[in-house]
């Protein structure tokens, strides 16, 4: 079933209700009282043929100069070890990566963006590093239960490899012994 055409794109106004709606003034409310109009048809319009289109016009490089911009604040937050703050830039990093797939799904006329960039295991263990040490920083109990059982299973695959070890050496040699007796002939 066709959709009805849009009220506000047959107004007689219809330029200059866009150009409020493009300049954010007056509010919805104001604006269709001003124009004899419901404002849920200017939120519809406004959301269908003033945002969308432009969006779709945005340019992809200011985008990627900002993300550019934030990759960069990432890395001097990483070396100044600012957990903080590489959690903030992450956030906001994870946001104009998702508009970006936004823009690029309107620009290729889905309405669903395809996310295809992968995360490293590096980045994916910078994170995890920066969550875990704003954690520590704020005295979070779970968080700090579950290290101490991260570290006691640590510990205890640490004693298992080393015993492992010590039982997979040939019978008869002994690395104490030789270091005592350097006459020792190994079997």
């Amino acid at each position: 079933m066709p959709h009805p055409p849009c009220s506000i794109c047959l107004h007689p106004d219809r330029a200059r209700i866009d150009v409020c709606l493009k300049a954010g003034h007056p509010p919805l409310r104001t604006l269709a009282g001003q124009f004899g109009v419901s404002r849920s048809a200017l939120d519809r319009h406004s959301h269908e043929h003033v945002i969308k289109p432009a969006v779709q016009q945005t340019d992809a490089k200011g985008i990627d100069a900002e993300i550019l911009k934030l990759l960069r604040a990432q890395g001097k937050a990483k070396r100044l070890r600012d957990s903080r703050g590489l959690i903030k830039i992450s956030g906001e990093l994870r946001q104009w990566y998702a508009l970006k797939a936004k823009v690029e799904a309107l620009a290729a006329g889905t309405n669903k963006p395809q996310d295809t960039r992968e995360v490293s295991r590096s980045e994916a263990v910078a994170a995890a590093k920066s969550i875990i040490e704003a954690e520590l920083a704020s005295d979070n109990a779970e968080i700090l239960e579950w290290l101490q059982i991260l570290v006691e299973r640590f510990e205890a695959t640490k004693v298992s490899t080393c015993e492992a070890n010590v039982e997979s050496k040939p019978s008869g040699f002994s690395a104490e012994r030789r270091v005592a007796d350097p006459n020792l002939e190994e079997n």
